[in-house]
Order: structure tokens, then C-alpha cells, then sequence
């Protein structure tokens, strides 16, 4: 009898979104959060206006990468790289777009396919905190990444 290969998973997802024309609150790009870069707090990363409030952007970039293995008990265990930063509102206001200034995240997390759907907890470090940045988040979340 042929013994089936412990899967590993390796999803790798890369997103670019660009939004013209509407700066309406509820379209701005923002990101940050279980699911684009988990060493900061949900919409957490965005442009400023001059007052340092947050308006969101209208170009981002975000790239995830996640290595899984099988364990014990329906459990996985992840290493995760992720990469991004939100541009705009507009050039002559916003952030313009650096690809030297990204933001990254890099850690473990553990899976469990749970009889109520997938579950995640990941820790994100922040291997280059700037300002008031933290070193890192706890992110729990159900349902997939991907």
C-alpha cells in the first residue's frame, strides 16, 4: 500500500490594486491585519494628511508568502514573510510610491481545521520598526488566508 506524501503547502499570493478617481472612506485602500500584514493591527498601515490622521491610499502593493506542515491533531504549524506598504491619496498629497519604504512581517502561526471552519494564530514580528511601530502582533482569525 502506497503512503500518500505529508502535504505542505506553500500559498504564495501577490496583490497590486490601484483605485482612481473616489477618495470616499469606505474604498480607501488601508492595510494591516490577518490577512496582508500580520505584524500590524488591522488597517493600520495608510498615508497621513499633515494633521497625521490616517486617509487611506489608492495604490497598494502586498505580497504574502506561507510554508505549512502537518501536525499532531488536525494542527499545522506556518512560517510566514509578508511585504506592503498603501500609497497615495493622490501623489502631490499622499505617500508617493518608495518601494524602499515596505512594510514587513515575518513569523509563526499554528492551523487548526476546526469542525467550524479553519482557524489561525499567527505572531508577526516587525524586523524594521520605524516611529511608534511595534515589534509585533498576535493576529487570530477563522477562515483561509488565501
Amino acid at each position: 500500500m502506497v503512503q500518500p506524501r505529508p502535504e505542505r503547502t506553500p500559498p504564495v499570493g501577490l496583490r497590486a490594486r490601484l483605485v482612481q478617481g473616489s477618495r470616499a472612506p469606505l474604498r480607501a485602500l488601508l492595510l494591516g491585519g490577518a490577512n496582508t500584514i500580520r505584524s500590524f493591527k488591522a488597517r493600520e498601515i495608510s498615508p497621513v494628511d499633515t494633521s497625521g490622521t490616517k486617509v487611506g491610499g489608492n495604490f497598494q502593493i502586498l505580497g504574502n508568502l506561507e510554508y505549512t506542515v502537518p501536525l499532531p491533531f488536525n494542527l499545522r504549524a506556518a512560517m510566514f514573510f509578508d511585504v506592503g506598504n498603501v500609497y497615495g491619496p493622490d501623489q502631490s498629497f499622499g505617500t508617493p510610491i518608495d518601494l524602499t519604504k515596505l512594510k514587513y512581517a515575518v513569523g509563526p502561526g499554528i492551523r487548526w481545521n476546526s469542525p467550524f471552519g479553519p482557524i489561525r494564530v499567527d505572531y508577526g514580528l516587525n524586523p524594521n520598526p520605524t516611529g511608534k511601530e511595534k515589534i509585533g502582533n498576535i493576529q487570530f482569525s477563522m477562515g483561509g488566508a488565501f
